[in-house]
């Protein structure tokens, strides 16, 4: 995968998604960003459901 950025620090992050949903997600995930409070979700995370994703037990 030749797509993947690394993201070490703010400017790291694509313009286009600083200061969004994205950007703050990716700052939480990557550089430790404190958690805030909200009202209400900002952005929606989900996954296809496939049959090979499962979990090993």
């Amino acid at each position: 995968m030749d797509r993947l950025i690394e993201i070490e620090n703010i400017t790291d992050i694509p313009a286009q998604y600083r200061e969004t949903p994205i950007g703050l997600l990716l700052e939480y995930h990557n550089l430790g960003r404190p958690f805030e409070t909200y009202a209400q979700a900002q952005l929606l995370i989900g996954m296809c459901m496939d049959n090979r994703k499962h979990r090993a037990f």
